[in-house]
């Protein structure tokens, strides 16, 4: 392997999304940006299929959140006109069920507070606690019901993920430990925190040139991990 294929993968093996996203749900926020994007230079069918992949989901949030049919079906077709309308705000296309999900939140919570408003309760106090808890509500932990054939699938795949994450956290442990310290420092600083080779400097109060050289020097060590390239 490569200097070049050691810092990738590496690059890899830190990155957030992958210690904490399984790769199912990277997969589908792949799909996602790719429908987002396609969306954004004009092609309206992007947008027809992200209606249909997400239509039920959003729908159930709406419903969970209002507790009325006729208003969570008419909330579900506003959170999708705003998404469209406000496609161009999203700068992170794989985030866009999150970015859906704060505009049906958003709107069902205008609702409730119109409820609220106008003293429309349908048994007095007690809804209105209930309504009024809504409004602090996060909207990115509001769960969506699956049959119990999903939520088996799903549990299976996470504990498959979490045991290859375990794995991979200990290749990465085992080849960091035979670097130097310095070496070490130098390669955490500059891959996981995404530092610049002059910040990396300043950090561990060395010369940038001293910085790069012992990155690539570390980089060549670890390029003989049999272990490690196993991971990529």
């Amino acid at each position: 392997m490569s200097n070049g294929e050691t810092f990738s993968s590496l690059k890899r093996l830190f990155s957030k999304d992958n210690i904490n996203v399984s790769p199912a749900k990277a997969k589908n926020r792949e799909e996602d940006a790719g429908w987002v994007r396609r969306l954004k230079n004009g092609d309206r069918t992007a947008f027809d299929r992200l209606v249909e992949k997400y239509q039920k989901d959003i729908y159930l949030i709406c419903y969970s959140i209002l507790w009325h049919r006729e208003e969570a079906e008419e909330a579900t077709m506003v959170a999708f006109e705003r998404s469209f309308r406000k496609i161009w705000s999203l700068n992170d296309e794989k985030k866009y069920f999150a970015f859906l999900k704060q505009i049906c939140a958003n709107y069902c919570k205008d609702i409730i507070r119109k409820r609220i408003r106008e003293r429309k309760y349908v048994d007095g106090t007690k809804t209105l606690g209930k309504e009024i808890s809504v409004l602090t509500q996060d909207p990115l932990t509001v769960s969506i019901p699956k049959r119990p054939d999903e939520a088996l699938e799903e549990k299976e795949e996470e504990a498959q993920y979490e045991a290859t994450q375990n794995s991979r956290k200990s290749a990465i442990r085992k080849a960091l430990s035979e670097l130097r310290e310095i070496e070490r420092e130098i390669v955490v600083l500059k891959i996981y925190k995404e530092l610049t080779f002059e910040e990396v400097a300043v950090k561990l109060d060395i010369s940038a040139n001293t910085a790069k050289t012992g990155f690539y020097r570390a980089l060549n060590k670890l390029s003989n991990f049999q272990y490690l390239r196993e991971l990529v």
